[in-house]
């Protein structure tokens, strides 16, 4: 079995993704960035989300589509799998409608990467977009998660969007932009 080519394809596709957002974003001038006088170690903080990624992802994608499909079909199996990985993201803060459909569109889009190309594939898009969002100061899903795992040297925030990155409109093209493409190059 072959993990290494979709779990790179998963780390490129979720680079670009989050990457693409971050810019978007950016450029709109959504993003203030402060100087941080903390320096967590990068390492345990990368293994960390990438730890993370994977319990969410054998959670969401192996085991309630992967066997879950086996008991009530695919269609229903996916259809919880994506509403659930929304509602676990949620975390402390309110939710706007745009944040709501953002988790369910990372969650389609994830579910229908594992369906494609594998578990690895999924992992490797997962940890790659929280790894960007980590690195480049944001906190990872909200801003009441940021003192669990603080953020690098700089600290990035969307204004009045407390959630974060999945929060804006820019993640919301940028996910469904890659969800368009996993759609025409495997349909």
């Amino acid at each position: 079995m072959n993990v290494v080519a979709p779990g790179l394809l998963g780390l490129a596709f979720g680079s670009a993704a989050f990457l693409v957002a971050h810019m978007v974003m950016t450029r709109a001038g959504a993003v203030t960035a402060e100087p941080l006088d903390v320096h967590p170690p990068l390492w345990p903080a990368l293994i960390t989300l990438g730890l993370f990624a994977a319990v969410e992802e054998a959670v969401f994608r192996l085991g309630l589509i992967g066997y879950g499909a086996r008991l009530v079909g695919f269609p229903a199996a996916f259809f919880v799998s994506v509403v659930l990985f929304a509602v676990v993201h949620r975390t402390e803060e309110r939710l706007t409608p745009l944040a709501w459909a953002n988790l369910l569109l990372v969650g389609a889009l994830l579910g229908l990467l594992y369906h494609d190309q594998g578990f690895f594939a999924a992992l490797g898009f997962h940890w790659a977009w929280n790894a960007w969002e980590w690195g480049l100061g944001y906190a990872v899903s909200g801003e009441k998660n940021r003192s669990r795992l603080p953020a690098p040297p700089v600290s990035r925030r969307l204004g009045h969007l407390p959630y974060g990155p999945e929060a804006h409109w820019a993640s919301g093209a940028s996910l469904l932009a890659s969800l368009i493409a996993l759609l025409v190059v495997h349909p």
